[in-house]
């Protein structure tokens, strides 16, 4: 079994039929991306998938093999701010230094001025939500 297959499997078993059923990585993240969209428009949040994805998310950024990466970035990453429920919840799976580490990825499918208008309100939101969290 491949070794991103694996990871994937250990952090998301209950998507089993998911992962097994992607023939490649980039499909993989499509299929992730959209699961994890729809899991944050639904009330409650499942929360521990939702952290799964953006751990696995984590791990492939810094993968060995550059189809790995590319597939995470390509896939997911260069679409959390078109994805309205991904974007609303994104400052409470991403770090401010992960975030600014992406900007060059986000900015393929956001323009320069909502790129900045995103931004802020990440920024914003992972003030409030870094500083309700520590009460």
């Amino acid at each position: 079994m491949s070794g991103w297959r694996r990871v994937a499997l250990e952090l998301l078993p209950a998507q089993k039929v998911i992962v097994e059923s992607s023939p490649t990585p980039m499909y993989l993240w499509i299929e992730l991306r959209i699961l994890c969209g729809r899991l944050l428009e639904r009330e409650p949040i499942d929360r521990a998938t939702v952290s799964a994805i953006f751990e696995y998310a984590r791990r492939c950024l810094w993968w060995p093999n550059q189809d790995i990466r590319t597939a995470a970035a390509l896939a997911f990453y260069e679409h959390v701010l078109t994805d309205e429920p991904i974007r609303q919840h994104l400052h409470e799976w991403m770090t401010r230094e992960e975030f600014d580490g992406l900007q060059e990825v986000f900015a393929y499918h956001v323009e320069a001025d909502d790129l900045k208008r995103f931004s802020a309100e990440f920024y914003e939101r992972r003030r409030t939500h870094t500083r309700n969290t520590r009460k």
